[in-house]
């Protein structure tokens, strides 16, 4: 371990190349991040309430604030300037930045983030994506499920407990809004144990990677019209902290000399174990492979849990994973080296070879790509042990060596440890068949369609807020709720549409089962619960001759493989294509949950459900709580623009769930 002294000069030499990046503004609850004081050392000192002020507005990448850029490499740091990788188009950015600002607290602090809805004509809600919302489900941001959007010109006070730690995110829920920028990183640390600090040497922001998937438009323009043509979507880039490097520049004064924006870079100092904290989403399927040239990685914790060291080569993400990682620098290194990252899926070699890369450098070395080594796709393909491989029905694994999935891990949480929380018979089962389902002309649509148990998931109005909060649905208004028994009465032909919703008693311990069997496709699906974490128990592939039903009974037999000691928690985890995954949880936090697909196109053509843990009467007590007082008035207000029920009705259709029912916010024309 390192002195105090020591410690800050660390943090000194890191923060030479980032300066610009961090702190541009006077006001501390519009920057956040490092100029916010929540961000502290987390040593078990008393908690601290922890005020943001956002506002979400439409801008442009490389407006007329970046200047010169990047002919002007000064210039791309401007004040307002947003480069998106060097292409013009617009996007949705919290108070002027591309990601948003940070929100780095302490567990226990209470969070409050004032969002001021500034786009013309855009509704918008805001998900904490890990963050349990215990007591405060109000505050999920699922659109018509925990809250109503924010219209323009309004604004509503998101407030949680920071808990638990871990990497988390924050993101739009609204439509495609988070692949138009609209995201950004939540980091909530705890006074770690000996066994856990003692891996690392820094914990730096500086030391956060948040990779999204970008279009050089919007990815609306993009994704809708191909969705609805049953067109195959193709990747383009990724963006790391907002930089990237898409387009190239010429400068006429400098024939044969190129410019570009920016990439990212990540300063270390030799010697010292730093812990890197990565952060992933894509609005389509492109799983990413990640490795550091020269550097093995040792995998430490993921979403909100730690589990025993792993030494790898590298590792893989599917969408809505975080992953931490300490990087053991070498001994008297000097120079850069590259942060490679590989796109499969959408994006892999038979389709755009998206790759993108970042800088780590050394006692603040200067970044020059002509000194660097060669980069390709295929040069991006780190051979070697790796964990969580994706697509490991299909992918050519072969030379790999260890391949590490999230069933090998170990847990170290104490309570993972002691396992008796989830290693009981389960109260409640839930079997899902995960499928891609493609449907003949007589819908309107062929799809393929996303979906959980044949059900595309159809958002309800509002009139399924003031349900849970009165117990009444207005004349007029009817709830498309629906569970694998009733199903049937909501579909055409085969295909059927509703809010398909599992009702869980509070202290249930939960099992749920998926099983994937769409054949025809080499997808895996990235599912993220709302509210809670769960314990990956199972994980494996399928035969050919191997059925959902084939599963269930195996599994109602005790003959399905599971580990119910110390099994990884996570909130996000890749459901295998042709293959199984069993999660466990203990339902202790009442709300209504989303479950989904985090593959944003996935999820807006309905591969979704609800748990609705608790009653109705135990869901709405909350609002007798201060802590909710804001956040509930929309739930007990009448709805009464015509047709709002089908506002949000369909897949897609939350791109039209605009300008709906503003009187239950706070007026931002101040």
């Amino acid at each position: 371990m390192f002195s105090s002294l020591t410690y800050l000069m660390v943090i000194a030499a890191l923060a030479i190349s980032d300066a610009q990046d961090w702190d541009q503004d006077d006001d501390p609850t519009i920057v956040g991040g490092t100029a916010h004081p929540c961000y502290r050392e987390c040593n078990g000192s008393e908690p601290m309430d922890c005020f943001y002020d956002w506002r979400v507005a439409q801008k442009t990448t490389m407006s007329m604030e970046c200047g010169n850029c990047p002919l002007v490499a000064a210039d791309c740091y401007n004040k307002g300037c947003i480069t998106g990788g060097g292409h013009v188009r617009t996007a949705i950015a919290v108070n002027g930045r591309i990601p948003g600002p940070s929100v780095l607290v302490c567990e226990g602090d209470r969070v409050e983030v004032l969002v001021r809805n500034q786009l013309k004509s855009e509704a918008l809600t805001i998900h904490w994506h890990g963050v349990h919302q215990f007591i405060s489900p109000f505050s999920d941001g699922v659109p018509y499920i925990n809250q109503l959007p924010i219209p323009p010109t309004s604004s509503f006070t998101y407030t949680w407990m920071a808990e638990p730690r871990g990497t988390h995110i924050w993101h739009g829920h609204t439509g495609f809004q988070e692949a138009e920028g609209l995201f950004g990183p939540v980091v909530i640390r705890s006074n770690e144990t000996e066994q856990i600090r003692s891996l690392y040497d820094t914990d730096l922001p500086q030391h956060t990677a948040i990779i999204w998937h970008w279009y050089p438009k919007p990815s609306q323009e993009v994704l809708v019209p191909t969705l609805m043509r049953n067109g195959s979507l193709f990747g383009y880039g990724f963006t790391i902290n907002g930089k990237a490097a898409f387009k190239t520049f010429a400068n006429p004064k400098m024939p044969g000399k190129n410019f570009t924006t920016e990439r990212e870079v990540f300063n270390v100092v030799s010697g010292l174990r730093h812990r890197f904290r990565i952060i992933y989403n894509s609005a389509i399927y492109c799983p990413l492979q990640i490795s550091v040239d020269n550097h093995t990685l040792t995998m430490i914790s993921s979403d909100t849990s730690p589990f025993e060291p792993v030494d790898v080569d590298s590792f893989m993400m599917e969408a809505g994973e975080r992953f931490d990682f300490v990087l053991s620098t070498l001994e008297n290194a000097t120079g850069c080296f590259w942060m490679r990252i590989r796109a499969l899926g959408d994006c892999d070699d038979t389709k755009s070879s998206v790759h993108e890369r970042a800088f780590v450098c050394y006692g603040g070395a200067e970044p020059n790509e002509e000194r660097m080594p060669p980069v390709s796709y295929e040069l991006a393909e780190r051979i070697g042990k790796v964990l969580n491989p994706v697509q490991t029905a299909t992918y050519n694994y072969s030379g790999y060596g260890d391949l590490v999935d999230l069933i090998d891990l170990d847990s170290t949480e104490e309570d993972d440890v002691d396992y008796q929380l989830y290693n009981g018979k389960p109260n409640v089962t839930i079997y899902i068949q995960v499928h891609s389902r493609p449907y003949d002309k007589t819908i309107a649509y062929p799809g393929p369609w996303h979906q959980f148990n044949n059900v595309t998931f159809k958002f309800p109005g509002p009139e399924f807020m003031n349900y849970l909060a009165t117990g009444r649905v207005a004349e007029g208004y009817e709830l498309s709720l629906c569970n694998e028994t009733t199903k049937m009465k909501y579909c055409t032909g085969d295909y059927c549409a509703c809010t398909l919703t599992e009702k869980i008693p509070t202290g249930s311990l939960v099992e749920m089962v998926l099983v994937d069997i769409s054949w025809e496709r080499k997808q895996d699906h990235p599912i993220h619960l709302h509210g809670y974490t769960f314990h990956v128990v199972g994980q494996g592939l399928l035969n050919q001759s191997q059925t959902m039903e084939d599963i269930k009974a195996l599994n109602e037999a005790d003959r399905l493989p599971k580990k119910l000691t110390r099994a990884v928690a996570k909130d996000s985890a890749g459901v295998p294509n042709r293959g199984w995954m069993a999660l466990r949880f203990l339902a202790d936090n009442s709300g209504v949950w989303m479950f989904h697909c985090h593959v944003t196109n996935h999820v807006e053509m309905g591969m979704a459900l609800l748990l609705q843990v608790g009653d109705r009467e135990e869901i709405i007590k909350h609002c007798d709580s201060d802590f909710n007082s804001k956040q509930c008035s929309g739930w007990y207000s009448p709805y009464t623009l015509a047709g709002s029920s089908q506002s949000i009705a369909g897949p897609l259709t939350v791109l039209l769930a605009m300008l709906t029912i503003g009187f239950h916010y706070e007026n931002i024309f101040n």
